[in-house]
């Protein structure tokens, strides 16, 4: 939640966000996060526990082959996968 897009939250929110707090009360399956993000412990301990990591968006072969050390499955945009 560093992106300036994400200005609009409070500090404070958005750290609590970025460990996906919710994820066992909403019984989910899977998290979808920025490949950006994905070497982080929220989602290490996640994929720990079963779930299955999704993420976005991969725009190149070098992002997709980062992105997989860790994800599941991924969204591309731009490029033939």
């Amino acid at each position: 939640f560093t992106d300036p897009m994400w200005h609009y939250l409070d500090p404070k929110i958005r750290e609590n966000l970025k460990h996906v707090p919710h994820y066992d009360e909403a019984k989910a399956s899977f998290i979808s996060y920025d490949r950006n993000a994905l070497d982080t412990p929220p989602v290490h301990t996640l994929k720990a526990k079963g779930a299955a990591i999704l993420c976005w968006t991969v725009k190149s072969k070098e992002q997709e082959i980062q992105a997989r050390k860790v994800a599941d499955n991924i969204t591309f945009e731009g490029y033939e996968a």
